[in-house]
Protein backbone atom coordinates (compact mmCIF):
# COMPACT_ATOMS: atom_id res chain seq x y z
CA UNK A 1 0.00 0.00 0.00
CA UNK A 2 1.27 3.35 -0.98
CA UNK A 3 1.86 6.13 1.75
CA UNK A 4 0.49 9.55 1.37
CA UNK A 5 3.65 11.90 2.44
CA UNK A 6 4.03 15.69 2.37
CA UNK A 7 6.72 18.13 1.97
CA UNK A 8 7.16 21.57 2.26
CA UNK A 9 9.16 23.45 -0.38
CA UNK A 10 9.43 26.93 -1.90
CA UNK A 11 6.41 27.95 -4.45
CA UNK A 12 7.14 30.35 -7.08
CA UNK A 13 4.36 33.14 -6.74
CA UNK A 14 4.84 34.99 -9.97
CA UNK A 15 4.51 32.40 -12.43
CA UNK A 16 8.00 31.62 -13.04
CA UNK A 17 9.44 35.17 -12.94
CA UNK A 18 11.88 33.53 -9.47
CA UNK A 19 11.30 36.42 -7.57
CA UNK A 20 8.84 35.77 -5.25
CA UNK A 21 8.42 32.40 -3.37
CA UNK A 22 6.40 31.39 -0.58
CA UNK A 23 6.62 27.90 1.82
CA UNK A 24 3.78 25.73 0.35
CA UNK A 25 2.85 21.43 0.75
CA UNK A 26 3.87 19.13 -1.85
CA UNK A 27 1.40 16.59 -1.81
CA UNK A 28 3.22 13.29 -3.28
CA UNK A 29 2.50 9.56 -3.45
CA UNK A 30 4.84 7.33 -2.42
CA UNK A 31 5.19 4.10 -3.46
CA UNK A 32 7.92 0.82 -4.19
CA UNK A 33 8.58 2.39 -7.54
CA UNK A 34 9.56 6.23 -6.03
CA UNK A 35 7.20 8.95 -4.74
CA UNK A 36 4.91 10.91 -7.27
CA UNK A 37 3.39 14.20 -7.15
CA UNK A 38 -0.30 14.31 -6.42
CA UNK A 39 -1.57 16.82 -8.63
CA UNK A 40 -4.99 15.46 -10.33
CA UNK A 41 -5.68 16.06 -13.83
CA UNK A 42 -5.06 20.05 -13.73
CA UNK A 43 -8.04 20.99 -16.00
CA UNK A 44 -8.72 23.95 -13.98
CA UNK A 45 -5.71 26.85 -14.15
CA UNK A 46 -5.30 27.75 -10.65
CA UNK A 47 -6.60 25.18 -8.99
CA UNK A 48 -6.54 21.51 -8.03
CA UNK A 49 -9.21 19.30 -8.88
CA UNK A 50 -10.57 16.41 -7.03
CA UNK A 51 -10.76 13.22 -9.12
CA UNK A 52 -12.77 10.45 -8.23
CA UNK A 53 -11.68 6.78 -9.43
CA UNK A 54 -13.33 5.10 -12.17
CA UNK A 55 -13.60 2.21 -10.08
CA UNK A 56 -14.39 4.11 -7.19
CA UNK A 57 -17.49 2.78 -5.20
CA UNK A 58 -20.65 4.83 -5.51
CA UNK A 59 -21.28 8.17 -3.61
CA UNK A 60 -24.41 8.84 -2.27
CA UNK A 61 -25.59 12.26 -2.57
CA UNK A 62 -28.50 13.42 -0.70
CA UNK A 63 -30.41 16.21 -3.25
CA UNK A 64 -33.78 16.70 -1.06
CA UNK A 65 -35.20 15.29 -5.09
CA UNK A 66 -36.98 12.13 -6.05
CA UNK A 67 -35.51 9.81 -8.96
CA UNK A 68 -35.67 11.72 -12.29
CA UNK A 69 -38.62 9.92 -14.53
CA UNK A 70 -40.29 10.70 -17.77
CA UNK A 71 -43.62 13.09 -16.80
CA UNK A 72 -46.45 10.84 -17.43
CA UNK A 73 -50.05 10.79 -16.65
CA UNK A 74 -51.65 9.32 -13.34
CA UNK A 75 -48.16 9.85 -11.79
CA UNK A 76 -47.83 8.33 -8.19
CA UNK A 77 -48.19 10.91 -5.36
CA UNK A 78 -44.16 11.75 -4.88
CA UNK A 79 -42.01 12.54 -2.13
CA UNK A 80 -40.53 15.84 -3.20
CA UNK A 81 -38.60 18.61 -1.59
CA UNK A 82 -39.97 22.33 -2.06
CA UNK A 83 -38.56 23.73 -4.89
CA UNK A 84 -39.31 26.54 -7.16
CA UNK A 85 -40.09 26.13 -10.71
CA UNK A 86 -41.76 27.90 -13.78
CA UNK A 87 -44.77 25.84 -14.28
CA UNK A 88 -46.11 24.23 -17.56
CA UNK A 89 -48.35 22.31 -18.61
CA UNK A 90 -49.22 19.46 -20.74
CA UNK A 91 -51.08 19.66 -24.52
CA UNK A 92 -51.17 16.50 -25.53
CA UNK A 93 -47.97 16.61 -27.77
CA UNK A 94 -45.81 19.81 -26.15
CA UNK A 95 -45.40 21.75 -22.67
CA UNK A 96 -46.45 25.37 -22.46
CA UNK A 97 -46.53 27.72 -20.36
CA UNK A 98 -49.12 28.11 -18.26
CA UNK A 99 -50.93 31.64 -17.68
CA UNK A 100 -53.57 33.42 -15.79
CA UNK A 101 -56.56 35.17 -16.44
CA UNK A 102 -56.33 38.91 -17.45
CA UNK A 103 -59.05 41.12 -18.27
CA UNK A 104 -60.46 41.09 -21.41
CA UNK A 105 -58.11 38.32 -22.24
CA UNK A 106 -58.77 36.79 -26.01
CA UNK A 107 -56.65 33.50 -26.22
CA UNK A 108 -56.28 30.36 -28.31
CA UNK A 109 -56.53 28.58 -25.52
CA UNK A 110 -52.67 27.75 -25.55
CA UNK A 111 -51.61 27.61 -21.57
CA UNK A 112 -54.89 27.58 -20.21
CA UNK A 113 -55.22 24.57 -18.15
CA UNK A 114 -58.80 21.93 -18.66
CA UNK A 115 -60.98 21.91 -15.78
CA UNK A 116 -63.91 19.68 -14.96
CA UNK A 117 -66.70 20.20 -12.69
CA UNK A 118 -67.50 18.21 -9.88
CA UNK A 119 -71.20 17.96 -8.60
CA UNK A 120 -73.14 15.94 -5.89
CA UNK A 121 -76.36 13.62 -5.91
CA UNK A 122 -78.09 15.01 -3.25
CA UNK A 123 -81.54 14.88 -3.05
CA UNK A 124 -82.60 12.38 -0.58
CA UNK A 125 -81.30 14.84 2.48
CA UNK A 126 -79.92 17.77 0.58
CA UNK A 127 -77.13 19.31 2.59
CA UNK A 128 -77.09 23.16 3.17
CA UNK A 129 -73.45 25.02 2.87
CA UNK A 130 -72.48 28.00 5.68
CA UNK A 131 -72.11 31.49 4.31
CA UNK A 132 -68.36 31.87 2.93
CA UNK A 133 -67.77 28.23 2.24
CA UNK A 134 -67.10 26.01 -0.33
CA UNK A 135 -68.96 22.73 -1.43
CA UNK A 136 -70.07 20.88 -4.08
CA UNK A 137 -72.61 21.81 -6.65
CA UNK A 138 -75.76 19.44 -6.76
CA UNK A 139 -76.78 17.24 -10.04
CA UNK A 140 -79.83 14.61 -10.84
CA UNK A 141 -78.96 11.13 -11.66
CA UNK A 142 -78.88 11.99 -15.44
CA UNK A 143 -75.40 14.09 -14.49
CA UNK A 144 -77.58 17.21 -15.17
CA UNK A 145 -76.74 20.19 -13.32
CA UNK A 146 -79.56 21.21 -11.22
CA UNK A 147 -80.18 25.45 -11.11
CA UNK A 148 -82.17 27.52 -9.24
CA UNK A 149 -83.23 30.72 -8.52
CA UNK A 150 -81.81 32.36 -5.09
CA UNK A 151 -84.71 34.00 -4.02
CA UNK A 152 -87.09 31.40 -4.65
CA UNK A 153 -84.71 28.32 -4.21
CA UNK A 154 -86.93 26.35 -7.09
CA UNK A 155 -87.31 28.62 -9.73
CA UNK A 156 -85.06 30.06 -12.14
CA UNK A 157 -86.28 33.03 -14.36
CA UNK A 158 -84.63 33.00 -17.40
CA UNK A 159 -84.99 35.29 -20.60
CA UNK A 160 -84.84 33.59 -23.87
CA UNK A 161 -84.63 35.54 -27.29
CA UNK A 162 -87.42 34.03 -29.68
CA UNK A 163 -84.63 33.49 -32.62
CA UNK A 164 -82.22 31.25 -30.10
CA UNK A 165 -84.75 28.48 -28.83
CA UNK A 166 -88.27 27.46 -28.27
CA UNK A 167 -90.30 26.84 -25.13
CA UNK A 168 -93.29 24.66 -25.10
CA UNK A 169 -96.07 26.78 -22.62
CA UNK A 170 -99.60 25.52 -21.84
CA UNK A 171 -101.87 28.18 -22.79
CA UNK A 172 -105.11 26.36 -22.31
CA UNK A 173 -105.37 27.41 -26.26
CA UNK A 174 -106.17 24.60 -29.11
CA UNK A 175 -103.66 24.35 -31.37
CA UNK A 176 -103.95 27.67 -34.07
CA UNK A 177 -105.37 26.82 -37.34
CA UNK A 178 -106.54 28.87 -39.70
CA UNK A 179 -110.59 30.36 -39.47
CA UNK A 180 -112.81 28.41 -41.86
CA UNK A 181 -116.08 27.65 -42.37
CA UNK A 182 -118.17 24.81 -40.87
CA UNK A 183 -115.31 24.29 -37.75
CA UNK A 184 -115.46 21.16 -35.40
CA UNK A 185 -116.55 22.44 -31.89
CA UNK A 186 -113.27 23.00 -29.85
CA UNK A 187 -112.62 22.79 -26.11
CA UNK A 188 -111.53 26.11 -25.15
CA UNK A 189 -111.03 28.98 -22.14
CA UNK A 190 -113.05 31.38 -21.46
CA UNK A 191 -111.04 34.27 -23.52
CA UNK A 192 -112.09 38.18 -24.79
CA UNK A 193 -111.39 38.83 -28.23
CA UNK A 194 -112.49 41.56 -31.11
CA UNK A 195 -115.38 40.64 -33.17
CA UNK A 196 -114.65 40.09 -36.90
CA UNK A 197 -116.52 38.94 -39.66
CA UNK A 198 -116.13 37.33 -42.95
CA UNK A 199 -117.19 38.75 -45.99
CA UNK A 200 -116.13 35.26 -48.56
CA UNK A 201 -112.10 37.10 -49.13
CA UNK A 202 -111.45 39.17 -46.17
CA UNK A 203 -112.03 39.37 -42.41
CA UNK A 204 -113.48 42.87 -41.26
CA UNK A 205 -114.06 44.25 -37.93
CA UNK A 206 -118.07 43.44 -37.35
CA UNK A 207 -119.84 47.25 -36.53
CA UNK A 208 -122.14 48.65 -33.64
CA UNK A 209 -125.36 50.60 -33.72
CA UNK A 210 -124.55 54.35 -33.71
CA UNK A 211 -126.12 54.52 -30.26
CA UNK A 212 -123.18 52.34 -29.50
CA UNK A 213 -123.02 48.94 -27.62
CA UNK A 214 -125.74 47.35 -29.48
CA UNK A 215 -124.88 44.51 -32.75
CA UNK A 216 -125.35 46.24 -36.00
CA UNK A 217 -127.15 43.35 -38.04
CA UNK A 218 -128.25 43.07 -41.88
CA UNK A 219 -130.86 40.44 -42.11
CA UNK A 220 -130.54 38.76 -45.24
CA UNK A 221 -132.54 36.23 -47.00
CA UNK A 222 -131.58 32.78 -49.37
CA UNK A 223 -128.28 30.99 -48.54
CA UNK A 224 -126.39 33.39 -46.63
CA UNK A 225 -126.52 35.86 -49.88
CA UNK A 226 -128.98 38.70 -50.35
CA UNK A 227 -128.15 38.46 -54.00
CA UNK A 228 -130.36 35.78 -55.84
CA UNK A 229 -129.04 33.28 -58.20
CA UNK A 230 -130.44 33.83 -61.38
CA UNK A 231 -133.35 35.71 -60.72
CA UNK A 232 -137.10 35.53 -62.60
CA UNK A 233 -140.14 36.92 -62.11
CA UNK A 234 -143.50 35.38 -63.42
CA UNK A 235 -146.80 37.50 -63.95
CA UNK A 236 -150.01 35.64 -64.30
CA UNK A 237 -153.66 37.00 -64.56
CA UNK A 238 -157.10 34.95 -64.57
CA UNK A 239 -160.00 37.54 -65.77
CA UNK A 240 -163.87 37.44 -65.30
CA UNK A 241 -163.65 34.35 -62.54
CA UNK A 242 -167.18 33.61 -61.74
CA UNK A 243 -168.78 34.07 -58.17
CA UNK A 244 -167.46 31.86 -55.89
CA UNK A 245 -165.55 29.41 -58.93
CA UNK A 246 -161.89 28.72 -58.10
CA UNK A 247 -158.83 28.92 -60.50
CA UNK A 248 -155.39 27.77 -61.02
CA UNK A 249 -152.62 30.30 -61.45
CA UNK A 250 -149.42 28.05 -62.72
CA UNK A 251 -146.07 29.55 -63.49
CA UNK A 252 -144.03 28.85 -66.27
CA UNK A 253 -141.80 25.64 -66.39
CA UNK A 254 -139.60 26.61 -63.50
CA UNK A 255 -137.98 23.09 -63.21
CA UNK A 256 -134.85 23.12 -60.35
CA UNK A 257 -136.47 26.66 -59.30
CA UNK A 258 -136.95 27.85 -55.70
CA UNK A 259 -139.84 30.16 -54.88
CA UNK A 260 -138.72 33.40 -53.09
CA UNK A 261 -141.77 35.23 -53.00
CA UNK A 262 -145.73 35.19 -54.43
CA UNK A 263 -148.06 38.10 -54.21
CA UNK A 264 -151.79 37.46 -54.92
CA UNK A 265 -154.11 40.50 -56.25
CA UNK A 266 -157.97 40.33 -56.74
CA UNK A 267 -160.82 42.35 -57.72
CA UNK A 268 -162.80 40.61 -54.86
CA UNK A 269 -162.31 39.20 -51.86
CA UNK A 270 -160.87 35.74 -52.07
CA UNK A 271 -158.62 32.99 -50.50
CA UNK A 272 -155.18 31.70 -51.90
CA UNK A 273 -153.40 28.51 -51.16
CA UNK A 274 -149.33 28.24 -52.72
CA UNK A 275 -148.84 24.91 -54.24
CA UNK A 276 -145.73 23.06 -55.21
CA UNK A 277 -146.20 21.27 -58.75
CA UNK A 278 -143.92 18.57 -59.76
CA UNK A 279 -144.40 16.19 -62.76
CA UNK A 280 -147.63 17.95 -63.39
CA UNK A 281 -148.55 16.41 -60.11
CA UNK A 282 -149.74 19.15 -57.37
CA UNK A 283 -148.33 18.30 -53.95
CA UNK A 284 -150.70 17.09 -50.83
CA UNK A 285 -150.15 19.78 -48.69
CA UNK A 286 -149.73 23.23 -49.15
CA UNK A 287 -147.28 25.51 -48.92
CA UNK A 288 -149.16 28.29 -47.04
CA UNK A 289 -152.55 30.06 -47.54
CA UNK A 290 -154.08 33.53 -47.31
CA UNK A 291 -155.84 36.12 -48.49
CA UNK A 292 -157.80 39.11 -48.27
CA UNK A 293 -160.56 41.68 -48.88
CA UNK A 294 -161.29 42.76 -52.45
CA UNK A 295 -158.19 45.07 -54.10
CA UNK A 296 -155.81 44.10 -51.27
CA UNK A 297 -152.68 41.87 -52.48
CA UNK A 298 -151.43 39.47 -50.01
CA UNK A 299 -147.43 38.45 -50.17
CA UNK A 300 -145.82 35.09 -49.13
CA UNK A 301 -142.21 34.72 -48.30
CA UNK A 302 -141.07 30.63 -47.57
CA UNK A 303 -138.68 31.34 -44.13
CA UNK A 304 -136.06 29.64 -46.93
CA UNK A 305 -136.08 29.22 -50.57
CA UNK A 306 -135.10 25.83 -49.95
CA UNK A 307 -139.01 25.13 -48.66
CA UNK A 308 -140.58 25.89 -52.27
CA UNK A 309 -137.79 23.99 -54.20
CA UNK A 310 -138.87 22.26 -57.30
CA UNK A 311 -137.49 18.59 -59.00
CA UNK A 312 -136.69 18.70 -63.01
CA UNK A 313 -138.85 15.96 -64.18
CA UNK A 314 -140.43 14.89 -67.46
CA UNK A 315 -143.79 16.54 -66.65
CA UNK A 316 -144.70 20.02 -65.97
CA UNK A 317 -142.50 21.50 -62.78
CA UNK A 318 -144.35 24.64 -61.85
CA UNK A 319 -145.56 26.87 -58.84
CA UNK A 320 -149.03 27.53 -58.44
CA UNK A 321 -151.53 30.03 -56.27
CA UNK A 322 -154.97 28.19 -55.85
CA UNK A 323 -157.10 30.90 -56.17
CA UNK A 324 -160.90 30.66 -54.82
CA UNK A 325 -163.52 33.96 -55.11
CA UNK A 326 -165.15 34.54 -52.02
CA UNK A 327 -167.75 36.64 -53.62
CA UNK A 328 -170.99 34.85 -54.64
CA UNK A 329 -172.45 37.35 -56.65
CA UNK A 330 -169.95 38.73 -59.38
CA UNK A 331 -167.13 37.71 -61.05
CA UNK A 332 -163.53 38.30 -60.22
CA UNK A 333 -160.32 39.71 -61.76
CA UNK A 334 -157.36 37.13 -60.18
CA UNK A 335 -153.69 38.59 -60.32
CA UNK A 336 -150.45 36.71 -58.99
CA UNK A 337 -146.81 37.01 -58.90
CA UNK A 338 -143.94 34.68 -58.62
CA UNK A 339 -140.57 35.36 -57.96
CA UNK A 340 -138.30 32.89 -57.78
CA UNK A 341 -134.41 32.02 -58.65
CA UNK A 342 -132.30 29.32 -59.95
Amino acid sequence: MADLKSYFQGVDCDSGGGTDYILAVNLRLSSSGGAIEAIGQKTMAVSMPVVIASDQSSLAVDTEMGPAAALADTFANPTTGIVGALQKIWNGSTWDRRKSVVAAQDSTGIGIAASGILAQFDDVATATVTENQFAPLRMSTRRAMLVEGVASGTNLNVNIAASAATVTVDTELPTAAALADNTANPTVPGVGGFLMGWDGSNWDRVGLSSSGGRLQVDVISGAGSNTPTAPLADYVTSAAVAAGAEVNLDSAEAAAKKLAQVTVWSSVAYRARVFLVNNAVEATEALAVGGGPPHTPWTWAPPHVDYAALGTTAGADTFRVEFISMDDAQAADAHCVFLYQG
